[in-house]
């Protein structure tokens, strides 16, 4: 499964801005006309959409959007977006869309601003950037997963986080720069990003459930566990092979919008009916359970791995 997803261009996107509807014959009075009769929306100071084309955006997308205004409505060249704004640059998709835009600034005083939806964030010596194929240009993904690490609430980081490692994301240099700089505020959060990070996850949903397990100090699972069954090759979110326990996370058609067929779910439960057969347990949760209700899914893990532990 596809982790980062393609990001669009500002063309893809529908973006123009008031120099591109000018040369296309527009005036600004016409583009105000037509902003004000609901034709257009004016997404950002001298940028604009069909009304209809931004009602339909998922939020990621407006958010992609703003993006691109940021870069670009600025005379002293392109900013470079960092954090939660480079991760969205990336490909990644966040556990929850931070609607401001976050850039880097190498002007110390500048750390404070607030300007038009920008965040802005100091810059140094260790701040590469990187001009990626939609046209942003961001913080290279190093930089990116040791800034979310440091400075988002650890679901959002570790997210994050798992989609960079499970593009392939070399960690060495980030393990450098936490041993380079012990001090530096938010080094204990990025390490224990670094611990948790697990390229195997498929959906925040199973990088929250994770986290679970670790709060909850219980024996980590396998993740993406394979067993063969009489129908075919079942592949687990998490399983404890040696107690025969499985827990299947339900919210990936939320998180990737993907409802799955008729078909496709009756084959899934013909694979869980296989499975039980061979003994094994299987526990399913979903985003409400995890988030609202995890005692709920505790108590029901901590019994499957209980039973397995009784002599028979």
């Amino acid at each position: 499964m596809p982790i980062l997803r393609a990001v669009p261009t500002s063309t893809e996107l529908g973006l123009r801005s008031l120099s591109q509807l000018e040369n296309s014959g527009y005036s600004a009075n016409r583009v105000d006309r037509l902003v004000r009769s609901g034709v257009l929306v004016r997404v950002w100071r001298g940028y604009y959409l069909r009304a209809s084309a931004w009602s339909a955006m998922p939020e990621r997308e407006r958010q992609l959007v703003r993006l691109f205004c940021a870069q670009g409505s600025t005379v002293a060249g392109p900013r470079v977006l960092c954090r939660a704004s480079a991760a969205l640059a990336h490909g990644v998709s966040p556990l929850r869309i931070d609607t401001a835009v976050h850039v880097l600034c190498p002007s110390a005083r500048s750390t404070q601003l607030r300007h038009a939806g920008l965040r802005y964030h100091a810059a140094d010596e260790d701040s590469p950037a990187v001009l990626l194929s939609s046209g942003l240009r961001a913080t290279d993904a190093v930089r990116t997963f040791t800034d979310c690490a440091r400075h988002l609430p650890h679901r959002d980081a570790l997210v994050i986080a798992d989609q960079l490692v499970a593009d392939g994301l070399d960690l060495a240099p980030v393990h450098a720069w936490a041993i380079s700089h012990p001090g530096w505020r938010g080094v204990a959060r990025l390490r224990l990003v670094l611990e948790r990070a697990d390229p195997l996850a498929e959906s925040a949903g199973e990088t929250l459930t994770r986290i679970r397990f670790h709060e909850w100090a219980i024996p980590l699972p396998t993740g993406q566990f394979e067993i063969m069954t009489p129908v075919g090759l079942f592949r687990a979110d998490f399983a404890w092979p040696g107690a025969m326990v499985i827990v299947e996370f339900d919210g990936k058609v939320k998180y990737f919008g993907d409802t799955p067929t008729a078909d496709v779910l009756f084959q899934e439960r013909q694979r869980e009916k296989a499975l039980v057969a061979l003994g094994w347990t299987v526990i399913r949760t979903d985003w409400v359970e995890v988030n609202r209700r995890p005692e709920a899914l505790r108590a029901r893990l901590i019994s499957a791995l209980a039973r397995s532990r009784r002599p028979a």
